[in-house]
């Protein structure tokens, strides 16, 4: 960063990335991602699953959040009757005008993707810096 730049010229998020290893979270946490006014989210399904018979199927999805639905539908189903189950989900969010830090917009954003009591995640966000 140049002279006069920092954390105190930052006004808005411009994205989030979340990162979620539990099949459950990924799904649970998906109808608030859905909800996110303004925004275009990428998402990145990455996942395994075994049937109680012994069949499996690796599987991947690389795409818009509104083309997941026949997929998230089938996926679903899957992972629920599964024997054995892995789901490495990213959604890339980002924000069309950018996420305000001033106010509460920062604080609305975090209750409502934490309100489901997700295990652990990894998050990571991209700010914009004024100058």
């Amino acid at each position: 960063m140049g002279a006069g730049t920092g954390a105190a010229n930052v006004k808005t998020l411009a994205s989030l990335e979340i990162r979620l290893y539990d099949p459950n979270d990924a799904f649970m946490i998906l109808a608030d991602v859905r909800q996110l006014p303004e925004t275009k989210t990428t998402v990145s399904w990455q996942g395994n699953y075994q049937t109680v018979a012994g069949s499996q199927l690796d599987f991947g999805y690389e795409g818009d959040l509104n083309d997941l639905g026949p997929v998230e539908d089938f996926v679903a189903a899957q992972m629920r009757a599964a024997s054995e189950k892995e789901l490495h989900a990213t959604y890339a969010i980002a924000f069309s005008k950018g996420l305000e830090l001033t106010g509460n917009a920062l604080e609305q954003l975090t209750e409502r993707l934490c309100r489901q009591g997700v295990g652990a995640a990894y998050v990571r966000a991209s700010a914009s810096i004024s100058t």
